[in-house]
């Protein structure tokens, strides 16, 4: 088939990749105020994953791998606000998100759902998208009635995600 057993040096060596973030409370809580806190926060760094052995190596009637994969690699932002209310009891942290990648790893197989052949001839169904990205916003609500439900706890969230392939090889 198209995968084939590693052969040489496996793996992608050393990566370093730092990431920054901060925190800055805007507002200290206050017993008295219906708002309590308000922290500011944001966070960038680079990052990288490298294929799985199935993405690489995988030779099933499913998905065939592909030992020519590069790791995906990305760089991402996000910022947001979380405010506090009630005594601490409620808080909504709201964040925008964007991310950046490279050389994606993307399944693909043909009209008949069979592995694709690159042009050196190889059958898999694993590939490297060029660029993509993705961004959003992210809103998460929490929590805490009083009273005889004081140890209840409820939260909920949701992402708004815009992604795009914006160039595939």
């Amino acid at each position: 088939l198209g995968s084939s057993a590693p052969s040489g040096d496996i793996g992608f060596g050393v990566s370093a990749n730092p990431k920054i973030a901060v925190s800055f409370l805007a507002r200290s809580h206050r017993d008295d105020s219906v708002g309590g806190a308000t922290r500011l926060k944001a966070s960038f760094g680079p990052g990288i994953k490298e294929p799985t052995l199935d993405e690489s190596f995988g030779p099933t009637i499913f998905a065939l791998g592909n030992p020519g994969l590069n790791p995906e690699r990305t760089i991402s932002f996000d910022a947001g606000i979380v405010q506090e209310f009630f005594s601490r009891r409620l808080s909504i942290d709201l964040t925008y998100f964007d991310s950046r990648f490279r050389d994606l790893i993307i399944f693909e197989s043909t009209a008949s759902s069979e592995p694709i052949r690159l042009p050196d001839g190889t059958l898999t169904n694993f590939i490297n998208a060029d660029r993509a990205s993705g961004r959003g916003l992210e809103l998460a609500v929490n929590g805490r009635p009083g009273g005889a439900l004081s140890r209840l706890r409820v939260s909920g969230s949701y992402t708004f995600l815009r992604s795009r392939l914006h160039r595939a090889n």
